[in-house]
């Protein structure tokens, strides 16, 4: 493809500081972080913006693909290059390592497999916080494909509009994180790399809304502005949660109501935790996974006979639910 010229990204910039850092993590991501880069750098803003690309130790080509990048926009993508693989150290450090480099006033993201659909995204953004002060992260629609490119989804995220806690309440999604866009806070970054963050283990779209709501308000845009690559690699945390057990996905749920509670955030998912125990127990009487249920039951000091009864109702939808998928395939 022909690619952007530098001077025409920056042709309308007050370069002395960029105003928004955008945050790319790439893992063995070869044939993908083109077309991610490329979303970026195709961005048609009034304020400068720069790029940081963190490599976590490739196996493949993919610091090779960044660094041809790197020399072609030395003044807007700034890469990291790491020796040791730090998100499999489960410690923080990778956080910790792109907040030390963030200069820009927002923060984008955009995981490399990932990429930008509209030229125009930054800049809608960037023009809602700053007219609307009392928000503090905006997303957008999002559409998701195979690894193929074959659309799956037309949207993963939650409808536009204010997203609120009773939102969050419902287990529906903020937006996906290759839309975030949020004010850049020193007492954010600190909550981002605290003890109790690092400690919640629960997938990132599930903790920073509720790090967010501590802030301020959150807002979803109605236009689609980029394109999630479902389980491009195991590296993706929507890929490994597939081995998990309805125990494990419970425990998500208790951790971050936990989590928000250490931060002064009261959430409640009632929905979701009737749905898992629900499951569990059919998934226990069938004897197809017996652990799931006794451990949730000895988690939450519970009664079979109680959590049984409370779980008719979401029972009876569920096979329901089968038996009509089960007619009308």
């Amino acid at each position: 493809m022909e690619f952007k010229k530098e001077e025409d990204i920056i042709s309308k910039w007050d370069y002395s500081k960029p105003l928004v850092s955008i945050q790319c993590i790439a893992f063995n991501h070869e044939n993908y972080i083109s077309q991610c880069l490329d979303g970026m750098l195709s961005q048609e803003t009034t304020f400068p913006f720069e790029i940081i690309v963190h490599d976590d130790a490739s196996t493949d080509n993919t610091a090779t693909i960044i660094r041809q990048y790197a020399l072609r926009y030395p003044k807007i993508i700034r890469p990291i290059y790491e020796v040791s693989n730090q998100y499999s150290k489960g410690d923080g450090s990778l956080s910790k390592i792109l907040s030390e480099n963030i200069k820009g006033t927002y923060i984008a993201c955009c995981e490399a497999d990932d990429y930008w659909c509209d030229d125009q995204k930054l800049q809608k953004q960037f023009d809602f916080l700053e007219s609307n002060k009392d928000y503090y992260a905006v997303g957008h629609m999002t559409k998701t494909i195979d690894s193929s490119g074959n659309e799956i989804h037309a949207f993963i995220d939650s409808s536009p509009g204010d997203y609120t806690i009773k939102d969050n309440n419902k287990w529906q999604l903020f937006a996906h994180f290759s839309s975030y866009f949020y004010r850049n806070t020193s007492e954010f970054i600190s909550r981002l790399n605290s003890e109790e963050y690092i400690k919640t283990k629960c997938p990132g779209d599930r903790k920073d809304p509720i790090l967010f709501f501590h802030f301020g308000k959150l807002y979803v845009l109605p236009f689609v502005g980029s394109i999630y690559r479902y389980q491009s690699n195991a590296y993706s945390f929507t890929c490994q949660k597939s081995n998990f057990n309805y125990y494990k996905f419970w425990l998500e749920v208790d951790t971050l109501r936990n989590y928000a509670k250490s931060i002064g955030i009261n959430v409640q998912y009632y929905e979701r935790e009737r749905e898992l125990i629900s499951n569990s127990i059919i998934s226990f009487i069938r004897g197809k996974d017996k652990e799931s249920y006794t451990s949730i039951k000895k988690h939450r000091h519970s009664v079979f006979a109680i959590d049984f009864l409370k779980a008719i109702p979401t029972i009876v939808k569920t096979i329901t639910r089968k038996i009509i998928s089960f007619f009308y395939k």
